[in-house]
């Protein structure tokens, strides 16, 4: 079972055959609060049954009552999840590691896979030094914050954090003291893993047509190596054009 928190459709958890669920952890009225029990009780009926599959007739319907389905389910996790820790930075970042530490500790629903996107803007075509500084100061305190709830939770050894951006940077600046979309850049494994740099570090001196550093460690071998030497799941099965995983990363 997957959940990408935030708005919008989760691309990193598309497949063919099962519907997942996006859900903005800010936005609390989607569902509405009954203090009447036996009225919440017919509202959910009734949002169960025009979820129901029998009720399926046509593709775009289909779509949309399975994820109904989904969203009555996660709404049935959400109500019994373990309480909130404190000491996260009050960012959109925050709040939703904030909420994925709390899926993850609750061991009854199966829950393997947590997507949630920083929501911020990476747009850097000015001012890169101050806007950068700021946007990593979030993403350390946030991702530091989730790492200590996880310890409190007796999870440190059975979550994987993995982040990776859509783009990166270009090397030079673009004379608005900022540099514009690159084609490469980092992405991190925090958890039980060896500590190190994997991959070469591409050079400066060896930049593409466009200014572009070059990768010198694909995306695929990135997912490559979350699928295999963390999910045992062989790569083939669930990527394109057999990649291969990243020797030594994830700790034995």
């Amino acid at each position: 079972m997957g959940v990408a928190l935030g708005t919008g459709s989760s691309q990193a958890l598309a497949c063919e055959r099962v519907t997942t669920l996006s859900v903005d952890s800010g936005n609390d009225g989607l569902f509405p609060v009954f203090e009447d029990e036996n009225l919440r009780g017919a509202w959910l009926a009734a949002q169960r049954a025009m979820a129901h599959p029998d009720r399926a007739d046509t593709p775009p319907f289909t779509t949309a009552r399975a994820g109904t389905a989904a969203a009555l389910r996660f709404s049935d996790v959400a109500a019994t999840l373990p309480p909130a820790a404190d000491g996260y930075p009050d960012s959109d970042l925050g709040v939703q590691l904030r909420l994925a530490a709390r899926l993850l500790a609750d061991e009854n629903h199966g829950l393997r896979i947590v997507h949630v996107p920083m929501g911020a803007d990476f747009d850097t075509h000015t001012k890169h030094p101050a806007r950068y500084a700021d946007l990593m100061r979030d993403l350390d305190d946030s991702l530091s914050a989730f790492r200590a709830d996880l310890a409190a939770r007796g999870l440190t050894d059975r979550v994987l954090i993995a982040a990776y951006s859509e783009f990166g940077r270009r090397v030079p600046d673009n004379d608005s003291d900022g540099l514009d979309h690159g084609a490469a850049g980092t992405a991190l494994l925090l958890g039980p893993t060896n500590p190190g740099v994997f991959g070469e570090p591409p050079s400066l001196r060896n930049l593409d047509a466009d200014d572009n550093l070059r990768a010198t460690v694909a995306m695929t071998e990135f997912y490559a190596t979350i699928a295999e030497s963390w999910f045992g799941v062989p790569a083939t099965d669930v990527l394109a054009g057999a990649p291969r995983p990243l020797p030594g990363v994830v700790a034995a």
